[in-house]
């Protein structure tokens, strides 16, 4: 699960920037601007975010969960501060930036934990956040 970090104090629409991200434990999550990505992601600087920004991939055959993060879009990804290339492992407490540096994106969240719950919310693409049934 990602938690957002909204270190500017600032109100953001929780379709675009949403509080908690469940990621799929057993499969690929998909983060970008287009509106068939799992989670749409659109930034106050819209260049930052790429249509198809990133995605996390879940394997939940391997100990304790396992992700992965792949960096796909123009601007990039960071994970605690260092420039995501390709592909890199995600552990809890993780902090990843979606485009460009910390300094210009506000879609900071932090990996809080390896596993998904029914429970935990997630804003959908052109839709607000989901209720827990």
């Amino acid at each position: 699960m990602l938690r957002f970090i909204n270190e500017r104090g600032v109100h953001y629409d929780p379709s675009t920037h949403p509080e908690v991200i469940s990621l799929n434990a057993n499969g690929r999550t998909t983060f970008g601007r287009r509106r068939d990505n799992d989670v749409c992601l659109d930034s106050l600087r819209p260049q930052l975010i790429s249509r198809v920004h990133a995605y996390i991939t879940g394997d939940a055959d391997a100990i304790a969960g396992a992700f992965t993060l792949t960096s796909v879009g123009m601007n990039g990804v960071s994970v605690n501060g260092a420039r995501v290339r390709s592909t890199v492992g995600l552990a809890i407490g993780d902090e990843i930036v979606f485009g460009a540096d910390k300094s210009l994106s506000e879609l900071v969240y932090v990996m809080e934990s390896l596993t998904s719950s029914a429970a935990q919310r997630t804003a959908v693409c052109g839709a607000p956040p989901s209720s827990p049934a």
